[in-house]
C-alpha cells in the first residue's frame, strides 16, 4: 500500500484492529498521496491541505479517528437559517429539491443497472469487461 491517506489508514486499522504489521512503500519522495500540504504558499504563513475531502457527517469511521487523536475539525455548514442548497446546472439554478426528484426519476434505475454490468466487488484481477472499459474511459464519455 501507499503512504496516501488510505494506505495509512489501512496499515493502522490492521495494526490496531488485528495487531498486524503493515509495510507501506511509497513511490514518492513524500508522504500524503493526491494529498499535500501547502507551506509558504500564500501569504501570512497559512496552510492548507490540496486535494483533502471534505468529511460528511456520515462519515463515522473518519469522525471517530480525528476525534481519537484529538483533531480539531472545522464545521462547515454553518450557513445563515433558512437558507437552501442551490447548484449551477446546465445554465441555471438547480435544488437540492429537484436534484433528489431526478435522482428518483432516472438516476436510482441507471445507477442499478450499473451495478448489474459491473458487479461488486471488481478486482484488480478479477472482473467483468464492462468494469474494465468503464475504468479506461474518459470523465466526459
Amino acid at each position: 500500500m501507499g503512504a496516501g491517506l488510505a494506505g495509512i489508514r489501512c496499515a493502522h486499522k490492521l495494526w490496531t484492529d488485528h495487531n498486524l504489521m503493515a509495510t507501506i512503500y511509497e513511490w514518492d519522495d513524500r508522504v500524503g498521496g493526491r494529498v499535500e500540504t501547502l507551506r509558504n504558499f500564500f501569504a501570512n504563513g497559512q496552510i492548507v491541505e490540496q486535494h483533502g475531502e471534505f468529511i460528511s457527517s456520515e462519515h463515522a469511521s473518519m469522525l471517530a479517528l480525528a476525534s481519537r487523536y484529538n483533531l480539531q475539525l472545522d464545521l462547515a455548514n454553518n450557513y445563515p437559517a433558512n437558507t437552501t442548497d442551490v447548484y449551477w446546472f446546465n445554465g441555471g439554478y438547480y435544488t437540492q429539491a429537484q436534484l433528489n426528484a431526478d435522482w428518483q426519476k432516472f438516476g436510482y434505475a441507471l445507477f442499478k443497472k450499473a451495478v448489474a454490468q459491473a458487479p461488486w466487488p471488481t478486482r484488480y484481477f478479477r472482473y467483468k469487461q464492462t468494469a474494465y472499459q468503464w475504468d479506461h474511459m474518459s470523465v466526459a464519455d
